[in-house]
């Protein structure tokens, strides 16, 4: 009995790699909605260019090798889509057949982005002082600072609408 339960694989195992693997579908999944809602936070044209990128990575589906390559595109558009502005290639539509990431951007870039030496929030100092600002629920918010208080689209518009009713 003890040599049976030595050779039987053991599912959470199996679970464990599967959610450890950046090129998972779920990882994928998970990127490609990121880089969804970053877009929302750029110009129309340039949306619509992530969103052709996003369509295109979408039907690279044929080997491992391939879903390496699919992750490391859409890290890399999350990563231009964080810092607000697309840079190449993801600046014009996506060709047919695409090349490596690596060949297509620089070295030094592919090193700093793909080999983790990236800054993270615990290397970056605050910009701003948070101790002093006093952050309170709405209802204690004069009411002429309540837009000051709301995010801006940098694209578009923002919109308020009430309902009200006595029934």
């Amino acid at each position: 009995m003890g040599d049976n339960a030595e050779t039987q694989p053991n599912p959470d195992d199996q679970n464990d790699e599967a959610a450890v693997s950046p090129f998972s579908k779920e990882a994928y999944v998970c990127d490609r909605q990121y880089a969804i809602v970053l877009a929302q936070l750029i110009s129309v044209n340039e949306r619509e260019k992530v969103y052709k990128w996003i369509e295109r990575l979408d039907k690279m589906t044929e080997c491992d090798e391939v879903l390496e390559e699919r992750a490391m595109y859409l890290r890399f558009l999350t990563l231009s889509l964080k810092n607000g502005k697309l840079v190449s290639p993801f600046t014009k539509l996506p060709p047919p057949s695409l090349r490596p990431l690596s060949v297509v951007m620089p070295r030094s870039v592919h090193n700093l982005v793909f080999k983790e030496k990236l800054a993270t929030g615990a290397d970056c100092p605050p910009t701003e002082d948070t101790t002093t600002k006093r952050y309170c629920p709405p209802d204690e918010i004069e009411p002429k600072l309540f837009f000051s208080r709301q995010p801006m689209p940098r694209n578009g518009v923002l919109s308020y609408a009430a309902a009200f009713s006595t029934k």
